[in-house]
């Protein structure tokens, strides 16, 4: 416990998954005006409990509290080791907040040191704001990555909202660039396609799957692949998962969502839907152009205004280029194993989108803060 004040002291308080079991809340009578208390309310909590890689030892979940009131907070969900050490597991870390107002007490160190007191790997993924980064740096995280985002524009009002701010100079900007977007994509040079693959919607993943990811290329960082999905899909509506087949035998996978972006944001961007391919695997490298291509046709049928691909793989990247995506920044990686032992930090790993928590996107609504 640390005090901040004569008449405020801060509390940093942690919770494992063994504190929620048999209907328990020890959540329960916390003042949570943020509402970061969400990922760990009744309905969120069966995430918890039903993650194939957890442990009940396992930190779920540490806060701030003052007076009563959470004024920060930060998940952990356990995730599947590392390529180069699939015996281990990686603690995922999810949600970082923390009130504006206590971003000079120290809560926000108290909470990242809670997460290294663990005794598995730990992974974030995402966005982090600079000053997060910094602090990432600061405790021993290595970078990975960063992921490389990929855009395609169906819509070309969407370009002009980005840099015109009158709404009637979008439209008129945006229906004189429609033609020139369309003229363009018809002249890049058009994706190698394979005979006999074919697409399968799907509710669960094949559990055979599971073995042939696990046979798949070791440039892959984290494990992916069956156990991850079908722990997650069941709390998600965003995810749309697909089975590949190749001369009529199962291949690979891939994983599509689409949501609706409000637009804003420090980059000024306007409202749009966006479709995204999160995960994918297949052992040939040459068919991602097949995957590429199949998503991409998949948004434009749904009439998302933008299609992207977040992904750090070389043949992916080139189809991406070719069929003229244009590269727009991508989420940033940091890792901090236990141990380093046949861990080669400069190693160009392969990621998609779906790195530590982010594989958790579609399952929760922001959390707020």
């Amino acid at each position: 416990m640390v005090a901040s004040s004569a008449d405020s002291r801060i509390e940093l308080r942690a919770f494992t998954v063994a504190d929620f079991a048999d209907g328990h809340n020890p959540l329960e009578g916390l003042d949570d005006p943020s509402r970061y208390l969400r990922s760990h309310d009744p309905e969120r909590l069966e995430l918890v409990r039903r993650n194939p890689f957890g442990r009940k030892s396992d930190i779920t979940l540490a806060i701030v509290v003052d007076d009563g009131k959470v004024v920060g907070r930060l998940g952990f969900y356990a995730g599947p080791g590392p390529a180069w050490a699939r015996e281990r597991r990686v603690l995922w870390l999810s949600g970082f907040y923390l009130d504006a107002a206590y971003r000079d007490s120290g809560a926000g160190g108290m909470l990242m040191l809670r997460a290294l007191s663990s005794q598995c790997d730990v992974l974030a993924a995402g966005a982090p704001s600079p000053n997060l980064e910094a602090v990432y740096d600061k405790i021993g995280f290595t970078r990975m990555g960063p992921l490389h985002r990929w855009v395609h524009f169906y819509n070309a009002s969407v370009i002009a909202g980005k840099f015109v701010r009158l709404r009637w100079i979008q439209r008129t900007a945006g229906a004189t660039a429609w033609p020139l977007l369309k003229a363009y994509h018809l002249l890049r040079r058009p994706l190698p396609a394979a005979r006999d693959i074919e697409f399968h919607p799907v509710t669960q993943m094949p559990l055979e799957l599971e073995e042939r990811v696990a046979r798949s290329d070791s440039k892959e960082a984290f494990r992916r692949g069956a156990a991850v999905w079908n722990w997650v899909l069941p709390f998600t509506r965003a995810h749309m998962p697909f089975t590949i087949y190749r001369d009529g035998k199962l291949y690979g996978y891939c994983l599509l969502q689409h949501y609706d972006s409000p637009g804003g944001g420090s980059h000024h961007l306007p409202a749009m839907r966006i479709g995204a391919l999160v995960d994918y695997h297949v052992p040939d490298d040459a068919l991602t152009a097949d995957v590429l291509r199949f998503a991409r046709g998949h948004f434009a049928r749904a009439g998302c205004d933008v299609f992207e691909v977040q992904c750090r793989h070389p043949n992916m990247e080139a189809f991406a280029r070719q069929s003229g995506m244009v590269r727009l920044g991508g989420y940033r990686i940091f890792y901090r194993p236990r141990s380093s032992v046949n861990f080669d930090k400069d190693r160009q790993w392969r990621f998609t989108s779906a790195v530590a928590d982010m594989t958790l996107t579609g399952v929760f609504e922001p959390l707020g803060g």
